[in-house]
């Protein structure tokens, strides 16, 4: 769309976009690019636009566009797609920092449990700079952080949610993954990834059915292996070159039960 210079409204919902670039079109003052898959939005700061709809998508807080007219009637972020962080041991920790300041603004991070959809207030775990560790009364929860800041708020005009929170993130908080762990150690090399596989390193305790998947911080998954594996430490090569950038997890289950998880980034 760069070359475009002239374009004043655009419309490019409901398509597969992953990227939008539109930081040339400085007589852009219509966008609607809601309902993709988009995780890059450039857009010019300057430009004076009478409204953007880019809900609907996977752009991380940290990510959303800043624009010269940030009225709330006119810049629709809401509803980005949840990031599910799969299942986690209550003495685990959950890592946010990389949302906790955007742009010089702190994010106030509000943790809630879901039942049925419906959203039921908890006791905040402890936060430290966007790490969140939790307690046994968060066990056996399925919990959803949302996040706001000053310069994007969950913001109410007319009794209706706008733009409500950026990110949801949920995790399953459970109690003894590490009492039925069967690994005695698990890492990714190299991290990050550039070429076309990588090396997925680990140690059992007790032969078993192993299945390796890989997936994305939303739950989609780009590789999955089952086979047996005896007693010992092994090595796995992934195929990771259909694979686009970005961030990932592995995961090792057993059962049907996660056991252990290793977070890697391919940047090609």
């Amino acid at each position: 769309m760069s070359n475009n210079l002239n374009l004043t409204d655009l419309n490019c919902s409901s398509n597969q976009l992953t990227e939008l670039d539109v930081s040339n079109n400085l007589e852009l003052a219509i966008l609607y690019c809601s309902n993709n898959k988009i995780t890059k939005l450039v857009i010019n700061e300057n430009s004076i636009f009478t409204n953007v709809f880019c809900y609907i998508n996977q752009l991380k807080f940290s990510t959303l566009p800043i624009i010269a007219n940030m009225n709330v009637g006119t810049y629709q972020y809401a509803e980005q797609d949840v990031i599910y962080g799969g299942v986690k041991e209550y003495t685990d920790t959950v890592d946010l920092s990389s949302e906790y300041e955007i742009n010089g603004y702190i994010t106030n991070y509000e943790w809630v449990e879901v039942i049925d959809e419906e959203e039921k207030e908890i006791v905040q775990p402890t936060n430290d700079g966007g790490i969140f560790s939790f307690t046994e009364e968060h066990k056996d929860k399925k919990l959803r952080c949302k996040m706001t800041n000053e310069q994007f708020p969950s913001s109410m005009v007319g009794g209706m949610y706008v733009s409500p929170f950026i990110i949801e993130y949920e995790t399953d908080i459970v109690d003894g993954i590490s009492e039925n762990s069967i690994t005695t150690h698990f890492t990714i090399s190299p991290n990050p990834v550039s070429g076309e596989d990588a090396t997925a390193s680990f140690g059992l305790l007790e032969s078993g059915e192993i299945t390796i998947e890989v997936c994305d911080l939303l739950g989609e998954c780009f590789y999955n292996i089952t086979n047996f594996y005896d007693t010992g430490d092994h090595s796995v090569t992934l195929d990771i070159k259909g694979i686009p950038s970005g961030s990932y997890i592995c995961r090792i289950l057993t059962k049907g039960k996660q056991i252990a998880t290793e977070s890697f980034v391919v940047g090609k």
